[in-house]
């Protein structure tokens, strides 16, 4: 018998299951208010972006102390492609602090880009816990939807 099949386990599972579906609980919730009010929510955090960033090398090239709204953020800030980008990340990847953030980089993750080479994008561990901000609703709302994956080795 494999120890997929063993009896209990699709039980056990969905004790698994249910506890981190009510970890994610807060996460989701945090989702709902804010996209109940996306300019406001989006605004503040651009404004927490901006200050903890302001004295960083790309923070004062575009000026993020005088940047008070999004539409002076737009102003302020190109879009641009990340070609633009590379001198900035190629100063992170040698080591040079606060360039592009104030924390601290913790590894520089090579991605395929679509249409050109590999590039390197640093991560923090600020970004892994936005990268959980928007996973965790999204995996909270799916166990809710789906309660079939409830036991399985999902």
């Amino acid at each position: 018998m494999s120890a997929l099949a063993r009896p209990g386990r699709t039980a056990f599972l969905r004790v698994l299951h249910a506890g981190y579906q009510a970890s994610l609980l807060p996460s989701w919730a945090r989702f709902r208010a804010a996209a109940a009010r996306p300019e406001q929510a989006q605004a503040a955090r651009l404004a927490l972006l901006l200050r903890a960033n302001g004295g960083t090398a790309f923070g004062r090239r575009f000026g993020f102390d005088r940047i008070d709204s999004v539409r002076a953020y737009q102003s302020s800030v190109p879009i641009c492609r990340f070609d633009a980008m590379a001198p900035w990340v190629r100063r992170v990847a040698h080591g040079e602090p606060n360039v592009l953030t104030r924390e601290p980089v913790r590894m520089m993750e090579a991605t395929s880009g679509s249409t050109s080479a590999n590039k390197y994008l640093p991560f923090t561990d600020g970004l892994l816990r936005e990268i959980g901000a928007a996973t965790h609703p999204w995996l909270f709302d799916l166990l809710r939807r789906c309660p079939g994956l409830a036991g399985t080795r999902s």
